[in-house]
């Protein structure tokens, strides 16, 4: 095989492979800012709910190119506030940061038409948003890169 076919089809790998990333962050980063955009309802009322429960789940992997199994684990916290003159149980916190504890306060914005009902506290979400930004960083930098190479390679 010549290196010219050889450096066409690794051009063309490295295209598509920044292109999928530089596609992965532009979606992410739709995602991310979507996210960062709930803003908890005014007539909602912040109160301080505690983390009664942290269950944790055992979510086995295997590594096809060696076999071994990989742990993960995924945890679901469950808190307890009260609201007006009742108490709301096991109600899932739908957040999980490996800091918590149970007996941990954490803030809640509980309706005031369902106190059954509430949204955690949205702070941490930016974070999404620095992971697009970094993907599509890399997809278009490496792009970028390819793109001018095989320009000065042309002249």
């Amino acid at each position: 095989m010549k290196a010219s076919t050889v450096n066409k089809y690794n051009f063309i790998g490295f295209v598509i492979f920044f292109a999928i990333v530089l596609l992965f962050g532009i979606v992410f980063m739709f995602f991310a800012v979507k996210l960062n955009l709930q803003k908890i309802p005014e007539n909602f009322i912040e109160t301080e709910a505690t983390i009664t429960k942290i269950e944790e789940e055992l979510l086995q992997h295997y590594d096809a190119t060696d076999g071994i199994g990989v742990d993960d684990y995924e945890h679901t916290v469950f808190v307890e506030y009260s609201y007006g003159d009742k108490t709301y149980s096991d109600k899932e916190y739908g957040k999980y940061s490996s800091s918590m504890k149970e007996g941990d306060a954490v803030l809640v914005y509980v309706d005031p038409d369902a106190p059954d009902e509430f949204m955690n506290d949205p702070s941490g979400r930016f974070v999404y948003i620095i992971i697009g930004a970094v993907a599509i960083l890399i997809g278009a930098g490496g792009l970028g890169y390819l793109i001018y190479n095989k320009k000065k390679e042309k002249d």
